[in-house]
């Protein structure tokens, strides 16, 4: 009996043994990948000397931690606010790649890439970000749009329909479901929606396509 326990207690052992290397090995490749995301710094001569101090603490961070995941998080942020794209969407990649959960980076990504005019590249991030979180209404406007650019109107309108579902004030699925109407002449249509959502908007939105809808009008 004595034997067994022994024999348990080893196999037990050895297994929490496994599980650590395991543990210890995907920590490193996590941060070799996250390591190797810091992008060689661009000219930024052109910019304040406040973002380029704000790039070297962040590489700081990325290269040596604690955070590293952050270090590179802000990298990203940096690089994206600031037209450096292709620096951005390495750091995406890499976030995608270490933190596959969160929603966010695949979708900063897709909207760099759509940026380029590669919608139906966008397209594919933003589906593989709206698995992760279907609720997330800016992402789902951004992939209707594009959607809508590689003329997948059925597929656009489901969208636009699931975001007002949502939230049935939504201006810019209105907007998007009233440029739909007008293309396929349904003027009638395309005034129900834009009336109301330029006078929510302030005007701000859809009252340039209300105005060519007013003219077919009359």
């Amino acid at each position: 009996m004595k034997k067994s326990v022994a024999i348990v207690s080893a196999v037990v052992a050895l297994g929490a043994i496994a599980v650590g290397g395991m543990q210890w090995q995907k920590s490193n490749v996590r941060r070799a990948a996250l390591v190797a995301a810091v992008p060689t710094r661009p000219d930024v001569s052109r910019f304040p000397a406040e973002f380029s101090h704000r790039l070297v603490a962040a590489e700081d961070l990325a290269r040596n931690g604690p955070d590293r995941h952050e270090g590179v998080a802000e990298l990203s942020e940096l690089y994206h606010a600031n037209g450096f794209y292709p620096e951005a969407i390495r750091c995406y990649r890499a976030l995608v790649q270490t933190d596959p959960s969160n929603p966010q980076w695949l979708h900063r990504w897709a909207m760099l890439v759509a940026n380029y005019g590669e919608s139906a590249d966008a397209v594919i991030l933003w589906r593989r970000a709206e698995n992760l979180d279907g609720h997330y209404l800016p992402l789902r406007i951004h992939l209707a749009d594009a959607l809508l650019k590689l003329n997948r109107v059925d597929e656009a309108t489901a969208e636009y329909n699931t975001v007002l579902k949502q939230d049935p004030e939504n201006a810019y699925a209105r907007l998007g479901l009233a440029r739909i109407a007008t293309a396929q002449g349904r003027w009638e249509d395309a005034k129900a929606l834009l009336e109301p959502t330029t006078r929510g908007s302030n005007v701000a939105i859809g009252s340039d396509l209300l105005v060519t809808v007013y003219d077919h009008l009359g």
